[in-house]
């Protein structure tokens, strides 16, 4: 019961904007509609002008302003761990996924 506690503390701190989690809703979907109706439609082209500068646009609307070097430095670190490292980790299992699998080699797809 310890964790259901600590649980609700931290979704007490935490203050959402609700018409923001609807509008990337909205982003992805239109991301998805986007991705499998096809490129030879009007629709594609009106769905791939907006869906991703509105998680750009959010993503700003949504951040904190930074004021001083402590701080930007503090954001670079988070951000380094929350994105980079990810990132990373995930380009080198895609790398040992192509290796031992053969994945990605044109040749033999064409």
């Amino acid at each position: 019961m310890m964790w259901k506690g600590k649980m609700m503390q931290i979704a007490e701190t935490r203050h959402r904007l609700v018409w923001v989690d609807l509008a990337k809703a909205v982003a992805i979907i239109a991301m998805i509609l986007g991705h499998e109706i096809g490129e030879d439609n009007s629709l594609h082209v009106w769905i791939y002008s907006f869906h991703m500068p509105i998680f750009f646009i959010l993503s700003g609307y949504t951040s904190h302003l930074i004021t001083n070097w402590n701080q930007w430095l503090i954001q670079l670190r988070k951000l380094s761990v929350r994105i980079l490292i990810p990132a990373v980790l995930m380009i080198i299992l895609y790398q040992v996924e192509r290796f031992f699998f053969g994945l990605g080699r044109l040749q033999e797809i064409t």
